[in-house]
């Protein structure tokens, strides 16, 4: 396969998903085509989880975490992201900053994107990874599949802390 093909199959981002948070078999189905889906391991770091499957599919023009949390907080597996913990996972976010392409973002989904504490959130990450942290005002699954029609081209389910990807023709 060339490169250009190569590229042309590599998802363009990257969902994150909790199997504690209610509706994640929706959002998983709903994931358009050019979106890779993590589906996290409860018992492991999910922020390592997270930077681990990205680089395996840099560069990305979004990651989107999971809506699982409060405003301020992100619950990935066993860790919870917050303004408090940001220092002590400067050396994965740095990691997780380099699989974004130039243009790329992180979302922050559902609760832990919302109100001041979400809003905080997502500046203090910008400025510790460097890049554009958008909390967000309507769920991933809206944004992934905004004028998109029928489902996801794979499974709907798999093995927490395994990566799902879209069903390539002929492969």
């Amino acid at each position: 396969m060339t490169d250009i093909a190569e590229t042309a199959l590599r998802p363009a981002q990257l969902l994150v998903l909790d199997p504690r948070q209610a509706g994640w078999p929706a959002a998983l189905a709903a994931a358009g085509s050019d979106t890779a889906v993590l589906l996290l391991d409860a018992e492991r770091d999910g922020l390592q989880q997270v930077a681990e499957v990205a680089a395996e599919y840099a560069p990305l023009k979004a990651i989107h975490l999971p809506e699982h949390g409060v405003p301020g907080q992100v619950v990935l597996g066993r860790t919870v992201l917050s303004a408090a913990h940001l220092t002590a996972s400067a050396a994965t976010l740095a990691k997780l900053a380099d699989t974004l392409a130039p243009e790329g973002v992180l979302r922050l989904g559902g609760e832990p994107g919302r109100g001041v504490l979400g809003r905080r959130l997502a500046d203090l990450l910008s400025e510790v990874v460097g890049r554009a942290v958008l909390p967000a005002r309507h769920s991933p699954v809206l944004a992934l599949t905004a004028g998109a029609a029928g489902t996801a081209p794979w499974p709907v389910w798999s093995q927490p802390g395994t990566a799902i990807l879209p069903a390539v023709a002929g492969a």
